[in-house]
């Protein structure tokens, strides 16, 4: 497909060292580069860093690339990733061992990084999409979504978890694809300018690294932050199964980053990530 003018951003390792340069000083940023791979191109970042983890790669490493040719999304859905228009990042955790409570304290992470770039706090529909309103008619689209993939080694053990972030960053309503016009958004539609990638990509660094030294006070306020921006308690929604569908009502987010949801036949259940995909319900 045809794409509209992106500005010139290029997310190099020496773009991205100048900005975490500027956070933490030149000696700091230089050592943290140590665990950053910058790539001009790859399949999927994911599958880079799930390789390397297996590999013995530490918490903490980074791989993040201008262009991915078959990035993934949740369920096995594509996730459209062209060269110069958004930042695709996967970050390894050695010492969280829960799925779902990495993706929720990621879209946290997330939403921290681009307020700090961008001044807007996105919202989070559960349990790994962030959505901004677009600026031409305030309609919430999707600009990020968030995967995580066990690292699995040879005894069934899993000694890491690989998070990927794909943000859209520079992207116009016409660069998506038809059938997702209504659905993505990205930071250029919702601000009506361009930021730079690497700068967003070092203050993703900077959250998710703050992610790796979890207490009872920080995760606490992890769940108070999901909570306040969670997009669908209150909300009609449907709670779809493979080819089973139902419509609920969202009530809340449980403890354990759950969805707490209501049926029509009054039943209640609380929902965790892998098992279903929620869709709300336009009135």
């Amino acid at each position: 497909m045809m794409y509209s003018m992106k500005p010139q951003d290029p997310l190099t390792a020496k773009e991205l060292t100048y900005h975490l340069a500027a956070m933490h000083g030149a000696v700091e940023a230089a050592a943290r580069m140590q665990q950053v791979l910058c790539l001009a191109e790859t399949d999927s970042t994911n599958r880079v860093l799930l390789q390397m983890a297996a590999e013995g790669a530490p918490e903490g490493q980074v791989v993040l690339a201008d262009c991915q040719t078959a990035g993934r999304g949740r369920l096995g859905r594509s996730f459209a990733s062209p060269a110069g228009y958004g930042l695709y990042f996967s970050y390894l955790f050695r010492t969280i061992p829960d799925p779902m409570l990495l993706t929720a304290h990621t879209a946290v992470a997330v939403s921290d990084a681009v307020e700090a770039v961008c001044g807007l706090r996105p919202q989070i529909k559960w349990v790994n999409d962030l959505l901004l309103p677009e600026r031409a008619d305030g309609q919430l689209k999707k600009i990020c979504g968030i995967l995580a993939q066990a690292v699995t080694a040879g005894d069934g053990s899993v000694p890491g978890i690989v998070v990927g972030i794909g943000i859209n960053v520079h992207e116009d309503t016409t660069d998506f694809p038809e059938e997702l016009q209504g659905i993505a958004g990205s930071l250029f539609t919702a601000t009506g300018r361009h930021v730079a990638r690497a700068q967003l990509a070092a203050e993703l660094i900077r959250s998710m690294d703050a992610l790796r030294q979890p207490d009872a006070a920080k995760e606490a306020a992890l769940l108070r932050q999901y909570r306040s921006h969670s997009l669908l308690p209150g909300k009609e929604i449907t709670v779809i199964r493979g080819e089973h569908k139902k419509s609920a009502e969202a009530l809340r987010i449980g403890d354990d980053f759950s969805l707490l949801v209501r049926y029509e036949d009054g039943s209640e259940e609380c929902l965790r990530s892998g098992e279903v995909s929620v869709r709300m319900i336009s009135r």
